[in-house]
């Protein structure tokens, strides 16, 4: 059985309400919109909602199926789905949602 972090994608650039490039299977695609259900874990620094975080990898959950990036907004912070936090911990085990999504 393969990594969760197969097929890793990575983003170049972008902040909140900007265009993200990605790199996904070699090819670059811009992106933007909410990726949802990225583990705080893979966050390297807790931060603010709306906060520019470097993210080491994402569990994508969108069609596309992209799996990481850097450079990063949060957009909202969930802790197992049952409270929101405006501030992720890495020790806490929660969820953030993370502006991205395909757009060409």
């Amino acid at each position: 059985m393969g990594s969760p972090f197969d097929g890793m994608a990575e983003a170049l650039t972008g902040i909140f309400g900007e265009s993200v490039t990605l790199i996904v299977d070699g090819v670059a695609r811009s992106v933007h919109g909410v990726l949802r259900h990225v583990p705080v874990e893979m966050i390297r620094d807790g931060g603010q909602i709306g906060e520019t975080l470097p993210v080491l990898r994402i569990a994508a959950t969108d069609a596309a199926g992209l799996k990481a990036g850097r450079d990063l907004v949060i957009v909202e912070t969930e802790t197992y789905g049952f409270s929101r936090n405006p501030r992720p911990y890495r020790s806490g085990g929660g969820l953030v949602e993370i502006e991205l999504e395909i757009v060409s």
